[in-house]
């Protein structure tokens, strides 16, 4: 099977729950992944590992609800996150950031706890297993 760059569509077609986000968005996202994932990597996943990194990548950002929420006429707050701390007397509140949660896009070696958050990394990881298995030294 002859490697086929995917497009804003396919992401849209394999996870559709990004219908919502802006095609310019998803492409220059897509230009990212090319780099991460490149002709080193299995020919028949590649195109699959660089959807899922994407959808990684857009999960993290808090997409569909950004662009959902845009749509909508709301506003969105990329520094809403989970709460990491609170304490009660003299007040005191942390949140996690988007990095911390799922790591960072321009951080090609992210770690691979980064990349179970979302089920997206999830998949990226399953094909990269695939296609540079762990080496065993005798």
């Amino acid at each position: 099977m002859a490697y086929s760059a995917p497009d804003a569509a396919a992401l849209k077609a394999r996870y559709p729950e990004f219908g919502s986000v802006a095609d310019a968005l998803v492409t220059a996202m897509l230009a990212d992944a090319f780099v991460d994932v490149d002709a080193t990597w299995i020919e028949g996943d590649r195109a699959r590992a660089q959807i899922a990194l994407v959808a990684h990548w857009l999960a993290a950002e808090g997409e569909p609800q950004r662009s959902a929420t845009i749509a909508a006429g709301g506003t969105w707050n990329p520094n809403s996150a989970p709460m990491k701390r609170r304490q009660v007397g003299d007040v005191m509140t942390e949140f996690q950031n988007a990095s911390e949660r799922f790591g960072s896009q321009s951080n090609a070696a992210m770690s691979k706890e980064a990349y179970e958050t979302s089920p997206y990394g999830r998949e990226f990881l399953k094909l990269r297993a695939r296609s540079f298995p762990a080496m065993i030294a005798v």
